[in-house]
């Protein structure tokens, strides 16, 4: 696992699962980016990319509020959950870097400047 990445640990007696992680913030901000562990009503665990009650979609490159779980769509799922930590964490420092790239070209800077 990544060593950068603190774990989110649920300890459940003798049994620590480790449900998500938090992401090191690259600028100062509030908002906690979280790689979080999303199962689904057929017991399949994927990962999703989250900040508060949104996640990051691969399709819009936004991220998109997250309904309740009877809502979700197949769709919305497969558009955003991961098959592993590893997965996600690739798109979202991929995503990142696209993102500071957008702002700085709309003459902006990053704070703290940082390339991805």
């Amino acid at each position: 696992m990544r060593p950068d990445l603190t774990p989110i640990v649920y300890d459940a007696g003798t049994v620590v699962h480790i449900n998500g992680y938090i992401i090191p913030p690259d600028c100062k901000s509030s908002n906690r980016i979280q790689i979080a562990r999303r199962t689904s009503q057929e017991g399949v665990e994927r990962w999703a990319i989250i900040n508060g009650n949104t996640c990051l979609s691969k399709a819009e490159q936004c991220f998109v509020f997250e309904s309740m779980p009877s809502n979700r769509t197949d769709e919305f799922i497969d558009d955003t959950r991961f098959d592993s930590v590893d997965e996600a964490y690739a798109f979202l420092t991929k995503w990142r870097q696209a993102e500071v790239e957008r702002v700085e070209k709309l003459g902006y800077k990053v704070w703290p400047h940082k390339k991805a």
